[in-house]
């Protein structure tokens, strides 16, 4: 599956040529813990606007200047952050 979320099926004999040696997992993968070599940022950001005393709208975006530091090692790329997400909330309250 791709970046786009498109599906590519392989055969018996695809699956085990060395381009695709990177999608086997075992399991002394699982207790790995990976530490980049650096540090990185990721900023978020949030807006609200109170409109009398009962509600509020917020607007909420994650990693909001597309921050992606990325690692290449021996051919495989390794993005650290997820792209931009934006949300939006409208909150009533009751009294």
């Amino acid at each position: 599956m791709n970046k786009d979320l498109q599906f590519f099926p392989l055969d018996t004999k695809q699956a085990q040529l060395p381009e695709y040696a990177h999608l086997l997992k075992t399991a002394s993968d699982q207790n790995l813990v990976y530490r980049p070599s650096f540090i990185y940022s990721n900023i978020h950001m949030r807006l609200s606007k109170e409109i009398g005393d009962n509600l509020r709208f917020a607007f909420n975006s994650y990693n909001i200047f597309n921050i992606r530091p990325v690692e290449d090692k021996n051919g495989s790329i390794t993005y650290f952050n997820g792209r931009p997400s934006f949300g939006a909330e409208l909150i009533l309250t009751i009294k």
